[in-house]
């Protein structure tokens, strides 16, 4: 990740509201992204899960399918909840091992109370 937001290559998250990376800093580096127009490289995919690293191993390889795919054509595959949860039950059947159960869903986290990037370094000060 950059503080500038200026990322060269596709990014895909798999975030469950993560405790120790909570989703609104997600949001704030998207607003960075935006700031440096690179934002089209950024993919964000919500799945219920629990605790630090709470994703199921489908749901990573199935992130992981879509990132490869992006990579290879330059183009984002759809990463609606839908169409993750129907890509990663595709790959689950195809696997020999048992990976979990899909779990990518609609979350509207809350906004940041505050960006991160080098647009407003300097701004805080201490009262």
């Amino acid at each position: 990740m950059s503080y500038t937001g200026k990322i060269s290559g596709p990014i895909i998250v798999v975030d469950n509201d993560d405790p120790v990376d909570a989703a609104p800093l997600k949001l704030a580096y998207v607003e960075t992204l935006k700031k440096a127009g690179t934002e089209d490289l950024l993919r964000l995919c919500w799945v219920r899960g629990v605790g630090h690293g709470g994703q199921t191993e489908i749901d990573r390889v199935a992130a992981f399918t879509r990132l490869i795919n992006r990579i290879e054509t330059g183009e984002w595959a759809d990463t609606s909840p839908a169409a993750m949860n129907a890509l990663a039950e595709k790959l689950a059947k195809e696997a020999s091992l048992k990976l979990g159960e899909p779990t990518f869903f609609e979350y509207n986290p809350p906004l940041p109370l505050r960006t991160w990037d080098q647009s407003n370094w300097g701004a805080y000060k201490l009262r």
